[in-house]
């Protein structure tokens, strides 16, 4: 029997001819139909222009199919603006409108805050929150009047003015309230310098008012040459006012009118002037009674004398 040729005689053999030595299981498989090869590597046999025309809406898909994608896979498309407006922090949008971000708590408790939260915020506003039945007691009372309310709490009620008068009440009002109470109301300087003056000895005081200390006998005795001298001292005390003591039937006798002592000496008081026209008149009636010529002006002279005679005794 002739001995078999080996593959590789039989592989150079078949490349002579320009054929290819498979074995049968590759020949077999080859014999199978494409679309079933390809099924079992997991593909599938496709035209050239389909082919190419999926290529292209891969390498360059459309916004419609990209859409319908995203679609059918729950998903949205959007543009590159958008998604990066979309991208910005939550902050930096809220704050782009106006708005902030808060948590869950956050706004429940904002939207229904705690009564300690509600006080806490009227406080802020100088109010207050007080509950249903006491606001209901105080819409009632607010209906009393004024003065019956403070009546019942022994009170009454003031103006505003008056309020503010007794709060800062002006001197006056001050010192008529303390007069009442017998005392003063003195500046503080002054009641300074009185505490000063008081912690200074009797001595010094003295001193600076001018003034000297005396003893209970020494003002005693002051006070009995002041108010009962004797006759000495008195005399003393006049002289040394260049004045003299006299009895008092003596001044009682000094007290009568220059005119009637000289009418009880059968005497009359006269002015000085008017005694210098009687003597005149005496010149001119010695020169009458003691001339022995008479002539017409001495006549002048004569009726001269009568009239100033008659004159003074109608004075007289």
């Amino acid at each position: 029997m002739a001995q078999s040729p080996s593959s590789e005689v039989l592989k150079k053999s078949a490349e002579s001819h320009n054929h290819s030595l498979i074995d049968t299981n590759q020949l077999e498989s080859l014999k199978e139909p494409l679309e079933q090869r390809a099924s079992k590597e997991g593909k599938v046999i496709v035209d050239g222009s389909e082919y190419q025309a999926i290529t292209e809406r891969a390498a360059n898909p459309s916004k419609e199919h990209l859409q319908s994608k995203a679609q059918a896979l729950g998903l949205a498309l959007i543009g590159a603006s958008e998604l990066k407006e979309l991208s910005q922090p939550l902050e930096a949008k809220a704050t782009k409108e106006n708005k902030i971000l808060i948590t869950h708590d956050d706004h429940k408790a904002l939207v229904n805050p705690s009564i300690e939260r509600i006080s806490e915020l009227a406080s802020e506003h100088h109010k207050v929150v007080v509950d249903q039945s006491s606001y209901s007691e105080l819409l009632e009372s607010s209906k009393v009047p004024l003065e019956e309310r403070a009546a019942k709490d022994n009170k009454i009620l003031m103006d505003v003015e008056e309020v503010q008068l007794l709060r800062q009440p002006t001197i006056e009002t001050l010192e008529a309230h303390a007069g009442q109470l017998n005392h003063v109301i003195i500046p503080k300087d002054t009641l300074k310098e009185l505490n000063s003056k008081a912690e200074e000895s009797l001595e010094v005081r003295a001193e600076q008012a001018g003034v000297k200390l005396l003893s209970d006998k020494q003002y005693d005795e002051l006070l009995i040459k002041a108010n009962k001298p004797s006759l000495e001292e008195i005399k003393q005390r006049a002289k040394s006012a260049d004045h003299v003591v006299v009895p008092l039937e003596e001044y009682n006798e000094l007290q009568v009118s220059l005119e009637e002592r000289a009418r009880q000496q059968g005497k009359v008081v006269v002015e000085e002037s008017e005694f210098q026209h009687l003597k005149d008149i005496e010149t001119i009636q010695q020169r009458y009674e003691n001339s022995e010529e008479f002539t017409f002006a001495d006549a002048e002279d004569s009726f001269v004398l009568d009239y100033m005679i008659n004159w003074y005794v109608m004075k007289v």
